[in-house]
């Protein structure tokens, strides 16, 4: 009984090794199933046009967003031309668009888009708009906490001015981010040129006029973008409408009142229906709620019915602020004219220093040549009868000299005469 058992025993494990080895050759290597798979999802995360986005909400949240194109309009809503605004061409330019719900924004380097309730702000790792996130991000987690413990209505109750709305609020944080990076640049400017221009009307040399040329083309891009901001600020005060447009926070009270109408009208039937009154009335209702606390000034006209006062006043802050370092420049730049002047000056009597020098080195020669002029026909060795004599030539010698220095003296007479020295 145990024999066959025994013969048995080989047999079976020849075939199992046959049968283990057949099966490990027939199926696919674990490690390439397992790396096609890792594979698969990192080439789904590559999404060409996809760019990088921070979102901001009035909470003061914060996310970030990898969105392409068509993305991002879904989200905001506006026409697809604006994105070119944002983009790296128009990335020297200065623009604030107002859209139907949001408002576009590229100033310097903070190139955003908002809405009445969210923030997009795109490149957040650029290390210039690190602070302008960081800033943001505080003063909306501030607004949000005193919100909830009810500190604006305690504001409000006191007679303090009201609070502005959330897409101000970050047009703010964005002016005043933008206006300090700009007087930064001016203050900087200012210390660097002035020392150049100093060492420069003290030491004409290579060097020091490299400097200043750097000065010059620093001086020349800093005032265009300085420029382009105080432009865009002057075109969004002189329009009016323009600045209603950016009300997004009224646009959107207005339009929630009108889609969910406070009035209705009830038949004799016992049925309800919105009427096109009911819409006229909560308009002009809304329309006062947001100007019966606000003063009117003569620019507006009465029949406008624009209440802008409040960003007004806002633009006009940071308008005098950019204005006053366009100022600074301009100084500087009158700084350096006159620099430029005062060496253009020294340069020129300089230049007449050497015109001078060169009058009298000419007047020297041309009496100097009349006196070999006279020597040379004496100086030949020709037969005269005055070589007979030795008496003759020292007072040859003493008339040519006076010759010679009464050319001299009397050129240089006839230019002081003529007024060339002085």
């Amino acid at each position: 009984m145990g024999k066959p058992a025994v013969v048995a025993r080989p047999v079976d494990r020849l075939v199992v090794q046959q049968q283990r080895a057949r099966g490990i050759a027939q199926a696919p290597p674990p490690q390439r199933v397992e790396s096609q798979v890792v594979l698969a999802p990192i080439l789904k995360k590559k999404k060409p046009g996809a760019k990088l986005w921070m979102r901001f909400d009035a909470a003061g949240n914060s996310e970030v967003l990898e969105c392409d194109r068509n993305a991002i309009l879904q989200r905001v809503s506006i026409p697809a031309r604006d994105l070119r605004i944002l983009g790296p061409v128009f990335s020297q330019s200065s623009h604030i668009l107002a859209r139907e719900n949001a408002m576009v924004v590229n100033l310097e380097y903070i190139r955003t888009i908002i809405t009445a309730e969210e923030v997009y702000l795109l490149d957040p790792n650029n290390p210039n708009v690190v602070p302008f996130a960081e800033r943001l991000q505080q003063q909306l987690l501030l607004q949000n906490q005193i919100e909830k413990e009810g500190g604006m209505q305690a504001m409000v109750s006191e007679g303090l001015p009201e609070q502005l709305p959330f897409e101000f609020r970050v047009l703010e944080i964005a002016l005043d981010v933008v206006c300090h990076y700009l007087e930064t640049k001016v203050w900087e400017l200012e210390h660097k040129a002035r020392p150049a221009l100093d060492q420069l009307t003290k030491m004409i040399s290579t060097s020091n006029l490299e400097l200043v040329r750097s000065v010059k083309s620093q001086l020349t891009r800093l005032t265009a973008h300085v420029q382009k901001v105080r432009d865009e600020l002057v075109q969004l005060l002189d329009d009016d409408e323009n600045m209603a447009d950016l009300y997004l926070t009224r646009k959107l009270q207005q339009t929630q009142h009108m889609d969910s109408p406070l009035v209705t009208i009830i038949s004799d039937d016992g049925g309800t229906a919105s009427s096109i009154v009911s819409r006229k009335l909560v308009r002009l209702a809304s329309l006062k709620g947001h100007g019966h606390s606000r003063r009117s000034t003569a620019t507006h006209t009465v029949n406008s019915g624009l209440d802008v006062d409040e960003l007004e006043m806002l633009l006009e802050a940071y308008f005098m602020q950019v204005d006053a370092s366009l100022n600074k420049l301009s100084l500087v730049r009158e700084y350096i004219s006159d620099t430029e002047d005062y060496i253009n000056i020294q340069l020129d009597y300089q230049r007449n220093q050497l015109f001078q020098f060169q009058i009298m080195l000419g007047a020297s020669a041309l009496s100097l040549s009349m006196g070999m002029a006279i020597v040379g026909p004496v100086s030949m060795n020709i037969p005269i009868p005055i070589y007979n004599n030795n008496n003759w030539f020292p007072p040859f010698v003493c008339s040519m000299v006076v010759v010679c220095i009464s050319i001299f003296f009397s050129v240089i007479g006839y230019v002081r005469w003529k007024g060339l020295f002085e």
